[in-house]
């Protein structure tokens, strides 16, 4: 309860904050004692945060399995006393929104999303109101719609919007929301709703680059037109997934897919393409140094589906040893038959 009520006095002074915690105690063996601290992650908290849930997740859950891992592993150490749990609170400046920004030129050359302007730092409920309202003639004009207040639950929310406020904005209102970002000049989705209504927007959330953290929200009158470039060529009508950013060739095909990907699927599956197909490691400068590492290699042989669907044998599997400090330890080797996995599981 201590460690809630200054999380919320926090939440309280400067609206949102990233916390984590640090449990401090003391381990023993059998002839020796000493500190250990067990690290969290950082949490991202808000006003509509539950903190209780976040608590018992993010701090007690996390704590007792990296205690249970450690004390299993660690060669007989075992907590002896509590010392401890530092609390760690830093205020968090989220990513919002403003109003000042133009849709950059090839995104409108696409005429797929609709900008409003205002002057009133709130994009986000003009491009809900754009949507839910559509107009025929001068879209990006706020005096074409009903004003957001009348038609839209706003309590509590401020303006510019945040992205951990879209899920208290649906919550208030009968309505879905799904936020699409850039990335590398591709179209990915930031958010995507738990609950998909009848009345379902999807809007684009647009970096100023003159402005760090700063940004803009527009409506998304078609997604079919914004990323159909960018997945296929084909000319032919096809039906996209807001979820995953997959095409179909029919309207069946997509509501049958869309029932298993509502559940499965919370991101776009980016495959490799041909040009981004290597592996690259960044920050060279962190690697440590081991005396041994182990690569493996395995191959394997898909057989035809029917009439077992999961059916899948391998034959083939190697691996290299490569020691450090001296290379005569290092060694290759390699199985090629179909019990290839138990010789390589007793190795």
């Amino acid at each position: 309860d201590v460690v809630l009520e200054r999380v919320r006095d926090a939440v309280e002074r400067h609206g949102s904050v990233k916390v984590n915690t640090v449990f401090n105690g003391e381990f023993a063996t059998k002839d020796k004692r000493d500190n250990k601290s067990i690290n969290t992650k950082n949490s991202e908290i808000y006003r509509c945060t539950d903190m209780r849930e976040w608590y018992e997740r993010y701090v007690v859950e996390s704590i007792l399995t990296s205690l249970e891992e450690f004390q299993e592993c660690d060669s007989g150490w075992a907590l002896s006393r509590i010392l401890n749990l530092t609390v760690n609170v830093n205020k968090l400046n989220p990513m919002h929104a403003g109003c000042h920004f133009e849709v950059p030129r090839d995104i409108a050359m696409k005429r797929a999303v609709v900008g409003v302007k205002s002057m009133d730092n709130a994009c986000f409920a003009w491009s809900v109101v754009a949507a839910l309202y559509p107009a025929e003639r001068n879209a990006d004009r706020k005096s074409s719609y009903p004003h957001y207040t009348t038609v839209l639950n706003l309590a509590g929310i401020e303006f510019p919007m945040t992205l951990k406020d879209v899920l208290k904005f649906e919550r208030l209102n009968a309505v879905s929301i799904n936020v699409y970002g850039i990335e590398n000049k591709q179209i990915l989705p930031l958010r995507l709703t738990g609950d998909k209504k009848e009345k379902h927007v999807n809007v684009l959330y647009l970096q100023d680059p003159r402005k760090d953290g700063v940004g803009h929200f527009a409506w998304i009158k078609d997604l079919s037109r914004l990323v159909r470039s960018q997945l296929t060529e084909n000319k032919n009508k096809i039906f996209f997934c807001d979820r995953c950013l997959h095409y179909f060739g029919s309207s069946v095909q997509l509501e049958i897919h869309s029932e298993d990907c509502q559940n499965l699927n919370d991101c776009a599956i980016r495959l490799p393409s041909g040009d981004d197909r290597w592996l690259e490691f960044d920050n060279h400068n962190n690697m440590e140094r081991v005396p041994f590492v182990v690569y493996v290699d395995l191959e394997c042989v898909l057989r035809k589906t029917e009439p077992n669907k999961e059916d899948a044998s391998s034959y083939d599997i190697g691996y290299y040893v490569r020691c450090s400090y001296d290379n005569s330890l290092s060694s290759y080797h390699f199985q090629r038959d179909e019990n290839c996995i138990s010789w390589f599981a007793e190795e």
